[in-house]
């Protein structure tokens, strides 16, 4: 990583997971410039997970999809909205 004060290249510190986000993988990364000395602390995504955590989580199933409702279910003797509105216009009431 590059440092953000003078563009140098960064010095992993330290590396410790991250248990307070819900998303396992996370550690925070502390930095040291190379060049100014800058100390900074980075959230990071590991594809590693040091804590196990993901083992523990069931995998997530999705559920049932039901298929789209065809044109025949639908009744065809209703007035669909632009008739409704127009009749309202003209003074017509169906309702």
């Amino acid at each position: 990583m590059r440092c953000l004060m003078c563009d140098a290249d960064m010095i992993l510190i330290k590396a410790v997971s991250d248990d307070s986000i819900a998303v396992p993988g996370f550690e925070r990364h502390t930095l040291q410039c190379s060049s100014c000395g800058d100390v900074e602390e980075r959230l990071v995504f590991s594809s590693k997970t040091t804590s196990g955590r993901a083992a523990d989580v069931p995998p997530h199933e999705a559920p049932p999809v039901s298929p789209a409702p065809t044109h025949e279910n639908e009744p065809t003797d209703s007035p669909g909205f632009w008739e409704r509105a127009f009749g309202k216009l003209q003074g017509r009431s169906d309702d």
